[in-house]
């Protein structure tokens, strides 16, 4: 099975598993809906499963940014290669966290103490019985984790940068691992097509360095380019 199809089927087993995401493509609100006007803190890194039987499972963790962004980890089973979305969260209703990126998914949890819990597709509790529980971890995070991603590549003035459709931020990209690679399949498609963007896949992680200013800054670091993404643009893109 080819590497696209393969994260197609992932993202497919977990949709129907889970019963709580949607193919809304319109985008979300950036603003904060909070009636009692006072800002939920959410931001942190959240981990969770769910057992459906012996030979089924679901695992995500979650990375809340303090700047609205957000990176879902999930696997299936006994997998133990991540698929990663990159995308925008924000409050609504005071109490619910939405998660939105794209066409990819859009996502509904309500904010408890220490716990976000999964909604279905329209906002609203799940069975008791199937509820889905991710907690928060304080000591642990995203960060250097490895996962599987597609997004946009463009090199220019030697550096690089990744934009992914669910959140529309550029992150840089870290010289070293893999991305001379990248840096080169670039070069190649745009010298043939210059007027056509370039989406990659490849397992890669957000990491961060410190400036001389003592302000941490998050990019992507590339482990391993898996080729070019049968992606040819964003929705919404001109």
């Amino acid at each position: 099975m080819t590497r696209p199809k393969r994260l197609a089927t992932y993202l497919s087993i977990v949709l129907i598993a889970l019963n709580a995401l949607s193919c809304n493509t319109t985008g979300i609100n950036k603003s904060v809906e909070n009636s009692a006007s006072e800002k939920i803190e959410v931001s942190g890194f959240y981990s969770g499963s769910y057992v459906m039987s012996e030979m089924a499972s679901a695992h995500s963790d979650l990375e809340l940014f303090a700047d609205s962004t957000f990176l879902l980890l999930r696997r299936v089973n006994n997998d133990t290669i991540w698929t990663g979305i990159l995308g925008i969260w924000t409050i609504r209703n005071g109490n619910q966290l939405q998660l939105g990126a794209g066409r990819d998914m859009q996502l509904y949890l309500k904010i408890m103490q220490g716990q976000l819990l999964i909604l279905n597709s329209e906002g609203e509790m799940i069975d008791k019985e199937q509820q889905f529980v991710l907690k928060n971890i304080p000591d642990s995070s995203a960060f250097d984790r490895l996962f599987i991603s597609q997004a946009e590549y463009f090199y220019m003035a030697d550096a690089a940068i990744m934009r992914f459709c669910g959140d529309g931020k550029t992150w840089p990209v870290a010289v070293g691992g893999d991305n001379l690679n990248a840096e080169r399949l670039f070069l190649k498609e745009n010298a043939f097509n210059p007027n056509e963007k370039v989406f990659i896949e490849a397992l890669m992680s957000i990491t961060s360095t410190e400036n001389m200013e003592g302000n941490i800054k998050p990019h992507i670091f590339i482990h391993q380019l898996m080729g070019r993404s049968w992606m040819t643009g964003c929705v919404g893109d001109e």
